[in-house]
């Protein structure tokens, strides 16, 4: 056997590989859920941007994850338990990764939830989910000391 002829075997091996995934996408019994909606709390929140500034969640956010493969469903079943937390530990993050190297000014612009947002899909990517919308918005938390230096 030479090398074409195996390469020319290679190409049906592949058609049939598409043709199985596309035939039974959601396998018997399993179906993917609508949405996976995550909450996130205040108080989990709090990030330090590369300019020394606090930030957290102006109020308790929701990232809502649209499922666009049958992994969660087929792997966890009907118990999203596990799922949700690992999407809300992720959001959490990725928040951290991308706020923390922005400063608090360039971390309170509309740009920042999409950075956020393109990392959590990346990172998330082989889950099957893709966030469908969100509510996160960030706001300055107040210094710990006052302009005298004395604390609060």
């Amino acid at each position: 056997m030479n090398r074409a002829d195996w390469f020319a075997g290679f190409g049906w091996v592949n058609r049939l590989a598409l043709a199985l995934a596309l035939l039974a996408p959601w396998g018997p019994g399993v179906r993917a859920a609508d949405a996976i909606v995550v909450v996130l709390q205040v108080e989990s929140s709090e990030i330090i941007t590369s300019d020394l500034k606090r930030l957290r969640l102006a109020e308790p956010a929701e990232v809502r994850f649209a499922v666009t493969t049958p992994y969660v469903a087929q792997v966890f079943g009907d118990d999203l338990k596990i799922p949700r937390d690992m999407m809300r530990l992720t959001v959490l993050a990725s928040a951290r990764r991308v706020l923390g190297e922005m400063s608090a000014t360039e971390a309170l612009k509309p740009e920042a939830v999409r950075a956020i947002v393109t990392e959590v899909d990346r990172a998330l990517d082989y889950l099957g989910v893709a966030v469908e919308s969100n509510t996160l918005r960030y706001t300055l938390v107040p210094p710990l000391w006052l302009e005298g230096g004395t604390p609060r």
